[in-house]
């Protein structure tokens, strides 16, 4: 009965965390949305330090490092992408 009760927990805290990240995640984007001329400089410093953990630039180019959950939506856009593209090279 512990044990049960023990998962029950770690599902439930799961849930909240999962609705605490979608938040933010909503958050961070009505406020990213918005053109930065409209965002004090502390906004802007908040969504860069939220939504990525490493920047970097070789050869005048960035490289950015998303923090989690930003990383998996770009792994979903990217296999979007992948997958649009193998569509449009099919329907030639």
């Amino acid at each position: 009965m512990k044990s049960l009760s023990a998962e029950l927990q770690r599902h439930t805290k799961a849930n909240t965390n999962y609705l605490d990240i979608g938040l933010k995640i909503l958050n961070l984007c009505s406020k990213a949305s918005l053109p930065a001329t409209e965002l004090k400089a502390e906004e802007v410093a908040q969504i860069i330090r939220e939504v990525y953990l490493n920047a970097t630039v070789k050869d005048k180019k960035v490289k950015l490092i998303f923090r989690k959950p930003f990383d998996s939506i770009e792994k979903l856009v990217k296999l979007a992408k992948q997958g649009i593209a193998d569509v449009k090279r099919h329907m030639v």
